[in-house]
């Protein structure tokens, strides 16, 4: 069907009816409200995650306070439990000084005043202001040797040595390296034996008893030469002051050996000592230069010897006088005794 639109013109009626239906949609669209269209959320799609493998992560440690030490007190209500300390827990003890006047020594005695070398005694004591004490032995000298750990009260048996001499001295020690007390016992020591000769030393000899022995001796310009039999040595005494002050050398001369040296002129009045003395005269310069020239012939005598050439010796010369050596060789001296007279043989053929 066809419309007319306009005079000599028509429409046709499919586009009226399109333009009816647009017309009707506009007024629909005006009175209702509108409509969104709404689109689903499309799901996620699973996929694989890996999974990390645990690892151990370490832990710094956490400075902690020291706990603080706090005293506590413990008591104790069944048996006591003493605990071992151990040694990495020991300290040192600081030394506390005893109050002074607070140590005191009692006494401190022997039973004895007199003893022989060997022989023993006992030692008192008491003490106060300690529960320990100690008892030294004293060397010659007045070191301390041999101790005792001894308690505050009570007796010791000691023993003297057989080659002590003179004294035996012990000494009673309390206290600590700050304050103490000491006290020393002095024993006196009688004799085995007595000296050879008149007006001794009060020193017990070291020998009970004197060595009787065929000797020689012959002086010179500065000190002496003496040989004896008994121990095979020839002994100079030197007078020039110098050190050592006497030695002892072995007598080396052995009969066919030439006897002296003529090449060796000796001073008007002087001579030229022989055999053993002369041997050892020449051989030694040292000895030659200190002692000079001899100044009579060598004279055979019967000796007496007694002690020991490494603390005190004596020996009977051929004057009657007795020489007496000490200390290796550090001194000599002579001193004339009464009660041993000598008599002296002249002679150049029995000596050394």
């Amino acid at each position: 069907m066809n419309i007319p639109i306009s005079p000599g013109r028509s429409v046709p009626g499919v586009v009226l009816a399109l333009l009816l239906l647009l017309g009707l949609s506009i007024l629909s669209s005006a009175c209702t409200p509108a409509v969104q269209q709404v689109f689903p959320t499309p799901l996620p799609t699973a996929t694989d995650t890996p999974i990390p493998s645990p690892t151990s992560t370490p832990l710094e440690p956490t400075a902690q306070p020291s706990p603080a030490v706090t005293a506590q007190v413990v008591y104790i209500t069944t048996t006591p439990v003493f605990l071992t300390p151990r040694p990495e827990l020991l300290f040192t003890r600081t030394p506390t000084a005893i109050p002074f006047g607070a140590l005191r020594i009692d006494y401190f005695v022997a039973d004895v005043t007199a003893v022989k070398p060997g022989e023993s005694f006992l030692l008192f004591w008491s003490v106060q202001g300690v529960e320990q004490a100690r008892i030294y032995r004293l060397t010659a000298e007045g070191e301390r040797e041999q101790v005792w750990e001894v308690k505050r009260e009570g007796s010791l048996l000691v023993r003297t040595r057989e080659d002590d001499t003179n004294i035996a001295q012990f000494q009673l020690v309390i206290g600590d390296e700050i304050t103490s007390v000491d006290q020393t016992v002095s024993i006196a020591l009688s004799c085995t034996g007595g000296f050879f000769f008149e007006n001794a030393s009060p020193d017990c000899p070291q020998q009970t008893a004197a060595v009787t022995s065929p000797a020689a001796q012959q002086n010179f310009e500065h000190g002496i030469m003496v040989w004896l039999e008994a121990e095979g040595q020839i002994y100079v005494l030197f007078s020039d002051g110098g050190s050592p002050a006497w030695q002892g050398y072995t007598d080396e001369f052995k009969d066919g050996q030439p006897e002296s040296d003529p090449s060796f002129v000796p001073p008007a009045g002087l001579l030229q000592p022989v055999r053993g003395f002369g041997l050892l005269w020449r051989n030694r310069s040292e000895i030659r230069d200190r002692l000079g020239w001899a100044v009579g012939s060598e004279l055979a005598y019967t000796a007496q010897i007694q002690g020991d050439v490494s603390t005190l010796k004596y020996v009977l010369l051929q004057e009657g006088d007795v020489a007496e050596l000490t200390e290796q060789g550090k001194n000599w001296r002579r001193f004339s005794v009464a009660s041993i007279p000598a008599t002296p043989t002249e002679t150049e053929t029995t000596t050394p």
